[in-house]
């Protein structure tokens, strides 16, 4: 699952830093309303438009994820690695996003990791003796028929034969005076 980590290096929020999972995201607005996912400080920024700019991404035919940034029409426009972009722009790890001539900038990175094929056991996969559930102790029962026990679930091993007369009507042993 990719990662954008955004760093800010100036404006209102310069030294913080955030992470977005792409899979909980379509798309990143950047801007200083509060709908925006990127928010930058709407007080020491007021440079940067309500709006001003996403972060967009999609998967190609080979499974490669594309990210682009589009500037919004803001007022004083988004720059990528010091030059102002008009329209959308292909967006790479390591590129630098300013909002504004003189608004706050930050770093962008997508973080990928790396396809593990080989299986991870994790704890939940893992058996552990003390924990497993014992099975359920088998009862004998009467076979109603013909009087004869029936295990279910064992074996008849360990088991002696008694002679007890039964109660036809109940299937059951007779209390014998």
């Amino acid at each position: 699952m990719d990662r954008i980590i955004v760093q800010f290096l100036s404006g209102g929020r310069a030294g913080h830093t955030e992470v977005y999972p792409v899979t909980r995201f379509s798309s990143l607005y950047l801007g200083r309303d509060p709908k925006c996912d990127l928010r930058v400080d709407a007080e020491r920024d007021a440079m940067v438009s309500r709006s001003h700019a996403v972060i967009e991404w999609i998967d190609d035919d080979e499974g490669r994820r594309q990210y682009t940034l589009t500037d919004l029409l803001s007022s004083n426009g988004t720059y990528l690695n010091g030059e102002r972009i008009h329209g959308t722009v292909s967006l790479n790890s390591g590129d630098r996003v300013r909002l504004g001539v003189k608004g706050p900038e930050f770093v962008l990175t997508v973080e990928r990791p790396e396809p593990n094929l080989q299986a991870v056991i994790t704890q939940s996969m893992q058996v552990d003796d003390r924990l497993r559930t014992p099975l359920p102790r088998s009862r004998p029962m009467t076979d109603r028929s013909d009087g004869n026990a029936t295990v279910i679930g064992g074996s008849l091993a360990g088991l002696t034969q008694t002679q007890e007369p039964l109660d036809a009507a109940h299937g059951r042993a007779k209390k014998v005076v």
